[in-house]
């Protein structure tokens, strides 16, 4: 953002911000998702994990049985005790459906303006 920027533009790249603030991945089979690389956990802030051992799986499916359920000798190898509990709490398909992009900040992961304005005001506040 230069000098004589726009406050069209400005509103924009705010946009931009708050929504990469606020939209993660929600696991289904995981075969879409990085995990080092993509936000798929529900912690707020970066949404990934912060554990890295050299073993790392590279995709999340790799850290799913088919059928839905975490392979949890993996996840535990992997992950911190407070990461890997809140991974084995993840609910998974049992359908095998594709991963998808939500947002994290509204219970059904549908991004609302109400919910965005929210995660605004809350990052011009702490200066994120």
């Amino acid at each position: 953002m230069g000098r004589g920027t726009s406050w069209g533009w400005k509103g924009i790249l705010q946009g931009r911000k708050i929504l990469k603030s606020g939209i993660r991945w929600r696991v289904g089979d995981g075969r879409n998702i990085q995990v080092l690389e993509d936000p798929w956990l529900p912690t707020p802030r970066t949404f990934r994990p912060i554990s890295r051992p050299p073993e790392m799986p590279r995709m999340v499916a790799d850290m799913v049985f088919i059928g839905g359920t975490w392979k949890r000798e993996v996840v535990e190898r992997c992950f911190n005790v407070d990461e890997a509990h809140i991974i084995l709490s993840m609910m998974l398909s049992q359908f095998g459906c594709s991963d998808r992009v939500i947002w994290h900040y509204t219970q059904n992961g549908v991004y609302l303006v109400k919910s965005g304005y929210l995660v605004g005001i809350w990052l011009c506040s702490f200066g994120n």
